[in-house]
């Protein structure tokens, strides 16, 4: 048995629809309320309502709509808010590496304010192991990848106006090193991992058809500076109402996968297509980890040799 949750893996969510049409109403009223209180410094709220039960709040969103990407923990910065509350936001995940729309951190925030040494250096965000130049380079070549992505289903669309990308420069800051970002409107999303100097991004989605089938597609790309090389391309299918057959079915495998929801997740059983009983087969998984080799349908997994050429 496997999950298709193994796409997301334990990264962290970056929050990076702003396009408010893109929300749900109560996304979009319980993040304003969340930054109306922040702006207010009520910041006994600020903490009851980040609680990690509350999976509508991401203490590293800014306000809906709002272009200046300001975040708690700006807020916080700005207002010279009590340590022990700064902590606790950082504690919770607040990113002292995230920038705003005008490139500031929390910390260059609070500099200009003019506030305590102490609280500068709570703010000040940890080293990252990339230089300046290559976090630059590496965004421009993140956001052609995710563009590939993210083309085909909001075609004729301006992505820049719809999303912000997970930038680079935070991953080294993030537990695992790693956010993942949920694509609206459709059941899937992309994985981006800071490795030695390059990047990871796995992408993937569920796509359900009419006749009940659902097939669920995955993508594997390595970024280094030199540039995006695709290094896994996976499918898998689960036949619906109608009968097995080549639309349905990987070429060369009777094996696909059976899906059921459970709760806000998905699992799922290996089932043979041709006898239509559950596989005796090892169960082995739709979304592929780069660094692993299983795989439910076609796809080619190139080896590490491979990934050191990025430009052939």
């Amino acid at each position: 048995m496997t999950t298709y949750w193994q796409l997301r893996g334990q990264a962290v969510v970056w929050p990076g629809v702003t396009k408010v049409s893109l929300m749900t109403a109560a996304q979009v009223q319980a993040r304003r309320y969340l930054a109306d209180m922040a702006a207010k410094g009520n910041w006994q709220r600020v903490i009851q309502d980040l609680n990690p039960e509350n999976h509508l709040l991401d203490v590293n969103q800014w306000r809906p709509g709002d272009a200046s990407w300001t975040t708690v923990l700006h807020e916080a910065a700005k207002q010279g808010a009590p340590l022990d509350v700064v902590s606790w936001l950082i504690n919770r995940g607040a990113l002292r590496s995230q920038r705003d729309a005008e490139g500031k951190t929390p910390y260059d925030v609070a500099k200009l304010e003019g506030h305590a040494p102490e609280l500068l250096d709570l703010l000040a965000p940890p080293p990252s192991p990339l230089s300046r130049e290559q976090i630059d380079r590496l965004d421009s070549l993140l956001a052609k990848a995710i563009d590939w992505f993210f083309e085909s289903p909001f075609e004729g669309q301006d992505l820049r106006e719809l999303f912000r990308y997970p930038p680079v420069g935070v991953l080294h800051e993030v537990p695992g090193q790693e956010l993942w970002m949920q694509a609206p409107t459709f059941s899937g999303g992309l994985r981006v991992a800071l490795r030695r100097g390059y990047l990871e991004m796995l992408a993937g989605y569920r796509n359900f058809m009419p006749d009940s089938a659902v097939e669920v597609r995955t993508w594997g790309f390595v970024i280094t500076e030199r540039g995006i090389t695709k290094v896994y391309e996976g499918f898998a299918n689960t036949p619906g109402d109608s009968a097995p057959s080549e639309t349905t079915v990987p070429e060369r495998t009777t094996k696909v996968l059976k899906w059921r929801q459970i709760s806000d997740w998905w699992e799922a059983d290996v089932f043979d297509a041709t006898t239509k009983k559950l596989a005796t087969t090892p169960q082995v998984s739709a979304s592929i980890r780069l660094n692993t080799a299983t795989n439910s349908g076609r796809g080619r997994r190139r080896t590490p040799r491979d990934w050191r050429r990025p430009n052939d």
